[in-house]
């Protein structure tokens, strides 16, 4: 199990880790929104910001290794470490590290460290499956051809009501010779 997992599943569940000597990763959530060409309704979703500045220890990630792997908090906190060291190194190195199932980390020219979620990747599990939805333009319909409609239903209606009423009559007298019998 890769910690980038562990830290992928943590946030959908939590919706806040810190990994010491790195920074905190914190899901926000937002509502469903209309896009700018009111197109599209897309579902809610949990973007996800990360803090630099925020490198306290919340001990969660370290627990949830030790959890799935079976091993002590101190070997965790070891291995977490580990990890930890070696992304910064290639964050150093190369400016910008892939976390599985996640985003990447990205160093800019000022050795600010951000964090950029992938495409497609929502965190709320209560959107689990959704996806954007179309919206398709209503034809106006001017008030005369809606006269018109109503019309057609009221007629459509009446002339429903008449042949029920004929059948309901037949059946009564279906039935009275049924009881004569």
């Amino acid at each position: 199990v890769s910690i980038a997992t562990i830290l992928y599943d943590l946030l959908r569940e939590h919706g806040r880790i810190s990994v010491p000597c790195l920074g905190s990763f914190v899901a926000e959530y937002h509502s469903a929104s209309i896009a700018d060409n009111r197109k599209q309704v897309y579902p809610p979703f949990k973007e996800i910001t990360f803090s630099s500045q925020e490198i306290w220890n919340d001990e969660r990630l370290e627990r949830e290794l030790a959890n799935r792997t079976g091993c002590t908090i101190a070997e965790a906190r070891e291995k977490v470490a580990f990890w930890v060291d070696e992304l910064c190194f290639k964050l150093g190195l190369e400016r910008k590290v892939r976390l599985d199932n996640l985003g990447y980390l990205l160093i800019s020219e000022d050795n600010q460290v951000s964090f950029t979620l992938d495409k497609g990747i929502n965190l709320l599990k209560d959107a689990y499956g959704l996806t954007p939805v179309e919206v398709k333009d209503i034809p106006k319909v001017k008030p005369e051809e809606r006269l018109v409609e109503k019309k057609s239903l009221v007629n459509q209606k009446q002339s429903n009501t008449k042949g029920s009423r004929k059948r309901r009559y037949d059946w009564i007298i279906f039935a009275a010779a049924v009881v004569v019998i």
